[in-house]
């Protein structure tokens, strides 16, 4: 889901909210340990390989709010994208029913429970060497570190890339192209279209 001022307040993510105030910053980064939860700020090496994340999720309105979806792009086109099954259905607000949910089940995709998700979710990073997440909302980044839990890879970064976003290209991106708005992965999708590229 796009830009918004929701803080998922998972209490056993209270450092990852801590380390996410740096995000404000653009271009700033937040690389996480998956060891004791040392959390250290620090600028992109260019070596990185950006990830463009999004989720779909319950509830705008509440902190403790489940995964629905789930999609990433990288900068050289890899793709991952999966549902949870796992979801408290009656807690979707009447947006979410009426514009998430019917997107969800296509063909082929990859509908599983939140610890079949989370090993898929660490398979694919597991291809790229030194991937940085890349959010245009906070709390798409603490969706994924509350589903990877105290196993976050120790080379996972992340930085806020909405105001780079190219808002007429992110327009642009959904009449140009096959793709329906509150879809993770066609969001994410928009997202990599929108950005500029790094030098």
């Amino acid at each position: 889901m796009h830009a918004g001022s929701l803080v998922l307040r998972a209490q056993q993510h209270d450092a990852v909210a801590a380390a996410l105030v740096p995000l404000q910053n653009e271009g700033s980064t937040v690389s996480v340990s998956a060891t004791g939860g040392a959390y250290a700020c620090g600028s992109g090496t260019g070596n990185l390989m950006q990830v463009f994340l999004d989720t779909e999720f319950v509830d705008w309105n509440d902190p403790e709010t489940d995964l629905i979806s789930i999609g990433m792009v990288a900068e050289d086109g890899r793709e991952f994208y999966a549902e949870c099954t796992e979801f408290d259905l009656g807690k979707c607000t009447d947006f979410v029913t009426l514009e998430v949910l019917p997107l969800l089940g296509a063909e082929g995709v990859l509908q599983a429970g939140r610890n079949e998700l989370k090993y898929a979710v660490f398979g694919w990073l597991a291809t790229i060497p030194e991937p940085e997440i890349a959010v245009d909302y906070d709390g798409d980044w603490l969706l994924l570190a509350r589903l990877l839990g105290q196993d976050m890879p120790a080379n996972l970064t992340v930085t806020n890339v909405w105001e780079s976003l190219d808002k007429q290209k992110l327009e642009d991106y959904f009449l140009l192209h096959t793709a329906t708005r509150h879809h993770a992965l066609h969001d994410a999708r928009a997202n990599r279209w929108a950005v500029p590229e790094r030098r």
